[in-house]
């Protein structure tokens, strides 16, 4: 029950009268208790508890005050409250009387934050609008005098009317154009110049500027150039750039500003600050793309002759390019209008003419350093639009080709063709931008000829030794060649020739630079030309290339290296792979040497592989060529006879190609294949009675275990074997244990990985499992055969990195290392288990789980770590070799993770004879050095001991050791703190000195960079 006397809160009366003098007796310390209180009144007055009238009648008699502040709060009251109402609250009268009762108090404080809330509400007029405008003009020009705080606000007025009612303020025309230069005028403040830039802009582009262009622009143009520097923990986060950006769109707002403002930023330039001239520069191209082609020809003359001053007199290379983009910018605009003057010539010829001649001049001198700006700046201007190249060319190339013809010197010659080189480079980009046709008047094909023959004759006529003059010849051919509509098919092919020639009988290891050029020519003109190429070059290439093998093998090597790489362009493709298969083809019947095949099978793999990203199925082209390749290997295996098809080089190059032509085949065809070739393969040639009973029939395990890559491991594979893998298992175990051919052996263990890896399901990993438990390592003489330890560890592998078994197959493989009889081996076959595999990859359909290195790792570290303390002397090598081979192949942030526990491990490793071990040891140690210095600190001393043990000893460190040791000790200064570094200082100067008569130079110099890092740690600061 409520108290007597007491009214509920439901039930209590709202009073605007208390409510606005709770407010005006908040003061400065209470403004978020001001803000909830005029919260609270818009809600009544949203809710319609109370009327428009009653509020302003509760500040009715703090309005009259004549204290200003008392006005002023009662007006932010009111403020507040118009700021909280929803748009549509108030009616059209209700915001017109409101509107009226601000503007006639516009000079009190309070007023025009009420007008800006009330502008913003949805019934405010664009005649409202208006009224308030007069009112600041007429009444607010003494902004300047008033707080930052309140000339913000009049500003943001300004603006956002402006923003929301441009129309209607537009009708003020040159009312309010001089009201906003004079309001504006003396502004300072980045936050209020950010609106202020923002108004002038609509203004100077929607404006009748009439007589007031210049006063308006100067307005602006005072703040030019921006030199604000935003205070420590500004709030506003307005940058000097952000001023610089919206200043410049205000000098480029208007046309009629080019007559002041192109004078007035061309004087800038005279300042000796890059940063000024940078910011000339910008401003300079924001109007060259706003003005009309009119005002920018009024002012080309005067914009060049500032500009050339600061392209052949650059004070740094980056002004230079700016400068080049403003003359190039012109050029582009004057272009896009085509405007004349009055006697009908075109202002992009006057303004082309005036720089072509000044240019030309600077060429007649073609040793001065201005010789190549002026190609810069003839080559800026070509490659502004297709009409500024016609006017260049016609300008400047009949006298340039009289210099070139009248120089005496390959030097002065030089210099004109670089002159060619870069207006030809322009005209290439022009003409792909702008595409001509054959009756376009191109005034460039009044001089191809005599091109054609200057550039010829300086290719193939010039001395072989003149190597850059022949080079640089051959780049303007290129680019000559390469403009689109300007040669003949004809003219391009006999610039073809040449090129072929250079690449075919040049001397490729005297004179590379040239040979690579020509190439990246012919690739280049087959994206255009590739017809010309399939008449000329290929056919030129393949002629070079011998049926039958040949002892030069560097010349077929060069034309095979160079069909590869034009089959890689995608209208070239398929004609140079079927003529690659048919070289294939004759070497193949004529015998020819395995090298020669190997060359070209690899060429094949090469350009069917390009193709991928074009053509996903691109293999499905070639697949009766590789089903013709397999049967007859298959029968070459067969009869037993010598062919370049039982070399093991060959079949592993035909391998990988035959892998890669299924792989990116159809469904379809890969199935058909898996069905049809693989088990004939397998069934007729390997799985028979006398199975590898020759060399030659136990190399087509090579050819079987890519086809074994290829195939998918899908429900109904075609595996002889799938039903039960034990007999198949057991059997190539036998078989690869036997092997004594190292190539053969190891595709019999890759078939294994593959077979385990990819296709067994549980019954078939438990027989693989099996094995390894039960594997017998010792041969017939009871000592440990290695062969069966590959096996071994492969099979491992194969489980381990799909998961299969890991941490027992590990515990298995990390108790035998304290085998005597095997323990050594083993340890050395650890790193195979994570090693990489040509074939056991995920795009051949492996499984290797992401996690599988990472459980290998800290496994592998928690059982050593325990173990190594207590194990005998002879088996604590073996689990650092162990570790060391799995090491090689763990990401390194795992490894930094692990440093506390890897460091004394790390530290026995460096002494352990083994030189890869204590390479990757270092290798870790480097590493740590450079990213978590931390981790290694405790044990540095021990670390700097061993590198410099390593380093010095040359009898049982190989140079490749001593050189990572050596730089690993170079790492160490700068990334520790000195106080630990100096007790070491004199031991490692010492010491280091020691290997400076290393017999390798690069030991040697690598010892002189790290005795002067760790030197510099003695050297006093600059302060001492």
């Amino acid at each position: 029950m409520a108290m007597e006397g007491v009214i509920p809160a439901e039930q209590q009366v709202f009073d605007p009268v208390s409510q606005a003098r709770n407010y005006m007796h908040t003061d400065e310390n209470q403004k978020d208790s001001a803000e909830q209180l005029a919260r609270e009144t818009a809600s009544q007055l949203e809710e319609k508890n109370i009327t428009l009238i009653a509020v302003i009648e509760s500040i009715g008699e703090y309005m009259r005050d004549e204290d200003n502040t008392i006005r002023s709060k009662s007006l932010g009251y009111l403020a507040g409250i118009l700021e909280h109402l929803p748009s549509k609250t108030l009616s059209r009268q209700q915001v017109d009387v409101i509107c009226t009762f601000l503007v006639q108090r516009i000079e009190d404080g309070g007023a025009v934050e009420g007008l800006l809330a009330l502008q913003s509400s949805f019934r405010f007029s664009g005649d409202m609008a208006i009224t308030t405008t007069r009112a600041i003009l007429e009444n607010l020009q003494d902004i300047q005098t008033k707080p930052q705080r309140q000339r913000h606000s009049i500003i943001r007025l300004v603006h956002d009317l402006l923003g929301n009612h441009r129309n209607a303020i537009k009708t003020m025309g040159t009312v309010f154009l001089v009201g906003v230069i004079d309001l504006f005028g003396g502004e300072k403040d980045p936050r209020n110049l950010m609106l202020v830039f923002s108004v002038v802009y609509v203004v100077a582009m929607e404006w009748d500027l009439e007589n007031h262009v210049e006063s308006l622009f100067d307005s602006i143009f005072c703040y030019y150039p921006i030199t604000f520097r935003p205070p420590p923990n500004d709030p506003y986060r307005i940058t000097a750039q952000d001023l610089k950006l919206r200043l410049r769109q205000c000098i480029a707002a208007s046309s009629r500003f080019g007559e002041y403002a192109f004078p007035q930023l061309l004087e800038k330039l005279d300042s000796g600050s890059p940063n000024i001239k940078r910011d000339v520069f910008d401003t300079l191209m924001a109007c060259i793309e706003t003005y009309g082609a009119r005002v920018l020809a009024e002012h080309s003359n005067n914009l060049w002759e500032s500009l050339k001053y600061e392209v052949f007199h650059a004070q740094e290379e980056d002004l230079a390019d700016e400068a080049l983009k403003i003359v190039q910018a012109n050029a582009a605009r004057l272009c896009t209008e085509l405007a004349t003057d009055d006697n009908g010539i075109s202002f992009v010829k006057q303004y082309l003419d005036m720089i072509s001649k000044e240019c030309l001049e600077k060429l007649r001198e073609p040793q001065h350093k201005q010789a190549k700006y002026a190609s810069m700046i003839l080559a800026a201007l070509a490659v502004s639009d297709h009409r500024a190249l016609d006017e260049i060319t016609k300008a400047i190339f009949p006298s340039l080709l009289s210099l070139y013809q009248g120089a005496e010197t390959i030097e002065s010659r030089r210099s004109f063709l670089e002159c060619f080189l870069i207006i030809l480079g322009a005209a290439v980009d022009v003409f792909r931008a702008q595409p001509r046709s054959r009756t376009d008047h191109i005034p460039l094909e009044k001089f191809k000829d005599t091109l054609l023959q200057r550039f010829s004759q300086a290719l193939m006529g010039t001395a072989p030794e003149e190597m850059s003059y022949r080079i640089l010849a051959l780049s303007c051919l290129a680019k000559l060649s390469n403009i689109p509509s300007i040669l003949s098919d004809e003219e391009v092919g006999l610039a073809v020739q040449y090129f072929n020639e250079i690449v075919l009988t040049e001397d490729a290891d005297g004179r590379p630079d040239l040979v690579s050029k020509a190439i990246d020519t012919l690739l280049e003109l087959s994206e255009s030309r590739s017809q010309i190429l399939l008449n000329i070059t290929v056919p030129r290439l393949l002629a070079g290339l011998p049926d039958a093998g040949s002892t030069d093998t560097k010349r077929y090597q060069r034309g095979i290296s160079i069909l590869a790489r034009l089959s890689t362009k995608h209208n070239l493709s398929d004609t140079v792979i079927r003529r690659l298969f048919g070289r294939l083809d004759a070497a193949l019947i004529n015998t020819a040497t395995p090298q020669y095949c190997e060359a070209l099978l690899a060429a094949l793999a090469y350009a069917i592989k390009s193709q991928l990203p074009m053509q996903a199925h691109v293999g499905e082209n070639y697949v009766q060529k590789a089903t013709d390749l397999i049967k007859r290997s298959g029968e070459v295996a067969k009869a037993g006879v010598s062919d370049p098809l039982t070399n093991m080089g060959v079949l592993r190059a035909l391998g990988r190609l035959v892998c890669l032509i299924i792989q990116t085949a159809s469904d379809s065809t890969r199935a058909n294949f898996n069905n049809e070739v693989y088990t004939l393969f397998t069934n007729e040639f390997i799985i028979t009675d006398d199975k590898y009973s020759t060399v030659i029939k136990q190399q087509t395990i090579i050819l079987s275990t890519y086809f074994l890559a290829a195939i998918n491991d899908k429900p109904g594979s075609p595996l002889r074997y799938a039903a039960d893998h034990r007999p198949i298992l057991e059997d190539l175990v036998a078989i690869t244990i036997a092997s004594k051919e190292p190539g053969i052996q190891f595709a019999f263990l890759q078939h294994i990985t593959l077979l385990v890896n990819k296709f067994a399901d549980q019954s078939g990993l438990l027989v693989a499992w099996n094995i390894c438990k039960n594997i017998g390592l010792a041969d017939s003489r009871n000592a440990t055969n290695p062969d069966a330890v590959k096996v071994l560890m492969f099979l491992a592998k194969a489980q381990i990195l799909r998961m299969s078994n890991t941490k027992a197959l590990l515990d298995h493989l990390l108790g035998l290392l304290e085998m005597e009889d095997c323990g050594a081996l083993v340890a050395t076959g650890f790193e195979i288990l994570l090693s990489q595999d040509e074939v056991l990859t995920k795009q051949n359909g492996a499984k290797i789980r992401l996690l599988s290195g990472q459980v290998v790792f800290t496994h592998t570290l928690a059982h050593i770590t325990k173990a190594f303390t207590g194990a005998a002397p002879g088996v604590r090598p073996r689990y650092l070799i162990a570790l060391g081979g799995i090491l090689k192949h763990i990401d390194r942030q795992l490894v930094l993770s692990h440093m506390k526990e890897l460091n004394p491990l790390l530290l026995q490793s460096l002494i352990v004879p083994e030189t890869a071990l204590k390479g990757a040891v270092i290798s870790v140690l480097a590493i740590a050095i450079s990213e978590n210095p931390l981790s290694v600190e405790e044990h540095l001393s021990s670390i700097i001991a061993q590198l410099l043990q390593i380093a010095m000893n040359k009898a049982t460190n190989e140079a490749l050791l001593r050189l990572q040791a050596v730089r690993c000790l170079s790492m160490i200064p700068g990334k520790f703190k000195e106080f630990v570094l100096i007790p070491h200082t004199k031991t490692v100067d010492r010491d280091v000195v020691k290997v400076l008569d290393d017999p390798r130079r690069d030991v040697r110099k690598a010892a002189v960079d790290c005795r002067t890092a760790w030197l510099a740690l003695d050297e006093p600061d600059e302060d001492d």
